[in-house]
């Protein structure tokens, strides 16, 4: 059980410009909403509100159930963030803290090899498999095979700018669908391709596409192969039936659609 509530959520830009002026909303347990509206609207800013990047001017954010993030500008990465960095970045943040820490055990390890060196690395280790990692390494296996066609073992260094701008996606959304989290935070989860995802312990098939509409493909679990589409008057979000867990995703939706039942 998961979800998400919104309360008199405000913010103002530097300059002073209010952004988002007493934001309200719950996405509950099931279902799908996605936020739309013109570029400079403050999509991406109260996504970053919920996701606990940005501190609240005033209002609240609670949410229940584990949150995963797929953030803005995942399939547009240019830098020398590698397959496994990308894969960190959306992993719990316990397990980022201890693999920064046993990157930073193994880099001493490799300057001065003497006993606190490898106390430190010791205590590394054991915290990242306290933490879930060699869990999140068969995870993450799965992703890459999935993704890219590769074992983690052998693509984790690969720098992620050397893949397409879907294959950047899909390996985030990959991750995020397979994941026990049950709400999700999708910042432009355009991707055409397929992926998996968990729907009621089957796995099944989804594809985003680039109006932000997802369409499921999960036999077992009795869900529409495409959901009608409603959006509100004030033209904030759009719900779209239910699913087996909590989906928020900014989309480039400007017009609505209406798919026969």
């Amino acid at each position: 059980m998961g979800h998400i509530e919104v309360a008199h959520l405000s913010h103002a830009l530097p300059d002073g410009r209010v952004l988002l002026d007493d934001v309200s909303f719950r996405a509950a347990d099931g279902s799908v909403v996605a936020l739309i509206g013109p570029n400079g609207a403050g999509k991406t800013t109260l996504m970053r509100l919920i996701a606990g990047d940005l501190t609240a001017q005033s209002g609240t954010v609670s949410s229940s159930g584990g949150l995963g993030v797929m953030r803005q500008f995942i399939g547009g990465i240019r830098d020398e963030t590698t397959v496994r960095d990308l894969l960190l970045s959306i992993a719990p943040q316990r397990l980022r803290d201890a693999a920064a820490r046993l990157d930073a055990a193994e880099l001493a390890m490799m300057e001065r090899d003497d006993e606190p060196a490898q106390l430190r690395y010791a205590a590394a280790l054991a915290e990242w498999g306290d933490a879930g990692g060699y869990d999140f390494e068969v995870h993450w296996d799965a992703c890459t095979v999935a993704a890219l066609g590769v074992p983690f073992d052998r693509c984790q260094w690969r720098e992620v700018r050397t893949l397409s701008g879907g294959e950047q996606k899909r390996l985030a959304l990959e991750s995020l669908l397979r994941s026990r989290n049950e709400v999700l935070l999708l910042d432009e989860p355009d991707s055409r391709e397929p992926f998996a995802c968990r729907v009621d312990g089957t796995v099944a098939r989804a594809v985003i596409d680039d109006d932000g509409l997802v369409a499921f493909d999960a036999r077992e679990a009795a869900l529409q192969p495409r959901q009608r589409v409603v959006r509100d008057d004030d033209h904030r979000h759009v719900r779209t039936g239910r699913c087996a867990r909590v989906h928020i995703w900014r989309s480039f939706v400007t017009h609505s659609y209406d798919f026969p039942d």
